[in-house]
């Protein structure tokens, strides 16, 4: 976020928040709610073509002076039809944001009337009688920990022993974009350092630099095996070179012999597994 926005922000007293990754379906209120998918059904071509009393002077002229504006190469003709096209779709979603939709998907969310166990609800999981009463425990706290640092961290919640359903392995959400974390209030200053220092960690000339770094620990690398090999076979070759003539026949017959010992045992192996399917079947 730019900081004069930031700054306008903060001077209107505006938390601008975020829902959770991945959780509008659930957690954001015009996604739970009718309008989305009533918007879509009405807003589809077959539709739109029936849509009547859409006419508005003022949508028309404004659209049409950003045609000008922008010197498009558009006949006059399609420009009408893209002008009505815009027309239509601003009917169509003007009647389909009824008021009781709108509050609808703010019910179904829990966000109003604020409800904890209505908000879980959503939660395509299992929750536990046990999961359940630990986070209801946890609201208190967890209240006053999201003022102070404009999240929940996956650290904190662990402490108050919430329930981790992220996959083994997974990178934490708290080290991810902002975008990709769990619910955040954007401007808060803790949140807003910590972006800052992702952006930083994440920019090009780092990200540049971190890959250069890596091609030359590879390289260096490489290159201190190809010396150890170069040592190794300068070492085997003094020993072989001290051997007597005799010293060296014997070692060379117990190599063929070792080598021998390994093909029959490779070749009993697979006369048993070949022995062991015949009497599977």
């Amino acid at each position: 976020m730019e900081p004069s926005v930031r700054i306008a922000i903060k001077q209107q007293n505006v938390c601008q928040g975020k829902t959770p990754a991945s959780c509008s379906g659930k957690t954001q209120s015009s996604d739970v709610s009718r309008f989305f998918l009533s918007s879509k059904k009405g807003l589809k071509s077959s539709k739109v073509r029936e849509v009547s009393d859409y006419f508005d002077s003022t949508i028309d002229r404004r659209i049409r002076e950003a045609f000008a504006r922008r010197s498009s190469k558009l006949s006059t003709e399609k420009v009408t039809k893209v002008v009505h096209a815009l027309m239509k779709i601003v009917k169509v979603t003007a009647d389909c944001k009824r008021p009781s939709i709108i509050v609808d998907g703010y019910r179904v969310t829990g966000m109003y009337p604020v409800s904890f166990e209505q908000a879980m609800s959503q939660c395509q999981g299992r929750i536990s009688p046990t999961e359940m009463q630990c986070m209801v425990d946890a609201i208190p706290a967890a209240v006053t920990e999201f003022r102070l640092n404009g999240c929940l961290s996956e650290e904190w919640m662990d402490g108050q022993g919430i329930v981790n359903v992220n996959p083994v392995g997974s990178v934490p959400k708290d080290e991810r974009a902002l975008h990709q974390q769990r619910a955040v209030i954007f401007n808060h200053d803790i949140v807003q350092v910590q972006w800052d220092n992702y952006i930083i960690r994440n920019s090009a000339a780092v990200v540049e630099k971190s890959a250069a770094q890596k091609i030359l620990e590879k390289e260096a690398a490489a290159e201190e095996k190809r010396i150890e090999k170069e040592r190794a076979a300068l070492l085997e070759r003094e020993r072989r070179n001290a051997l007597s003539k005799e010293e060296k026949t014997k070692e060379k017959e117990e190599r063929k012999m070792l080598a021998a010992a390994k093909k029959t045992e490779k070749a009993q192996k697979k006369a048993d597994l070949i022995q062991k399917a015949k009497q599977t079947l």
